[in-house]
């Protein structure tokens, strides 16, 4: 009987530029491994990953997409590790969150700096985005009105 189905798990059917986009693409979409540094060579099926990365463990991540995750058994691991490749961020999570916090303000994706000269308008800030709670002002002003979540003193 003919096969009614295609078997998405049997790579022995895939050439090897597809065997080759198929280990780019899986290493791409895993977090620990930075596949920018990572050259993936495949002839007559056999895979072998080339370049360098930051740490043992960023190998052992790509070699295990390519083994138990592909469930590929003819590869060959050639990475190298690099300390240069590394990420500099210190080990404690409070100095890293510091550090990317600095570096985000140099590269312009930081907090926005309010100046001196815009305080006035946080003055009514809640009241602009959400309306305001004084049904006189919204009346006389045209503002929207946002009414009390809990009793007003003269509703008391």
């Amino acid at each position: 009987m003919a096969r009614d189905y295609e078997n998405l798990d049997d790579l022995s059917d895939l050439s090897d530029r597809e065997l080759r986009d198929l280990v780019m693409e899986r290493l791409r979409d895993d977090d620990g491994v930075d596949a920018d540094n990572v050259t993936v060579r495949v002839s007559n099926g056999i895979v072998r990953l080339e370049g360098r990365v930051g740490s043992d463990e960023e190998s052992r991540i790509a070699e295990r997409i390519v083994s138990d995750g592909l469930g590929i058994s003819r590869y060959a691991n050639g990475l190298v590790v690099d300390p240069l490749r590394r990420g500099q961020a210190p080990e404690a999570a409070d100095d890293a969150v510091a550090s990317e916090t600095e570096q985000d303000r140099y590269l312009g994706d930081g907090p926005d700096q309010q100046s001196d000269t815009a305080d006035h308008l946080a003055d009514h800030l809640e009241e602009d985005m959400f309306g305001t709670r004084d049904v006189q002002r919204a009346i006389e002003g045209g503002e929207s009105y946002s009414p009390p979540d809990e009793p007003t003193p003269e509703g008391r």
